[in-house]
C-alpha cells in the first residue's frame, strides 16, 4: 500500500509541477502581471485573516474536546 500511495503522491506532484508554470503564464498573459500580484497578495491576505478569525474553531486547544479529557485522564476512547 505505501508504493501505491507514494506513486500517486508522485503523479500529483509531477501534474503540478507541469500545470503551475503553464497556468501562472496563462494568468499573466490575460491580466497583466501587476493586477495579478495584487490580487494574489489580496486573496493571501484574506485566507490568513480567515484562519487567525476561525483559529479556535480550526484548532482548537488541547482539552478543549471531549475526546481529550478522556485521554488526558487515561480512559479508553468510546468509538
Amino acid at each position: 500500500m505505501v508504493g501505491r500511495i507514494f506513486g500517486i503522491q508522485q503523479t500529483v506532484t509531477s501534474t503540478l509541477m507541469i500545470a503551475a508554470p503553464l497556468t501562472g503564464g496563462m494568468l499573466i498573459q490575460s491580466l497583466g502581471a501587476g493586477y495579478l500580484f495584487l490580487l494574489l497578495g489580496l486573496l493571501t491576505g484574506a485566507l490568513g485573516l480567515l484562519g487567525n478569525v476561525c483559529q479556535r474553531v480550526i484548532w482548537p486547544r488541547a482539552g478543549t474536546r471531549s475526546h481529550d479529557k478522556q485521554l488526558l485522564q487515561g480512559q479508553q476512547l468510546d468509538l
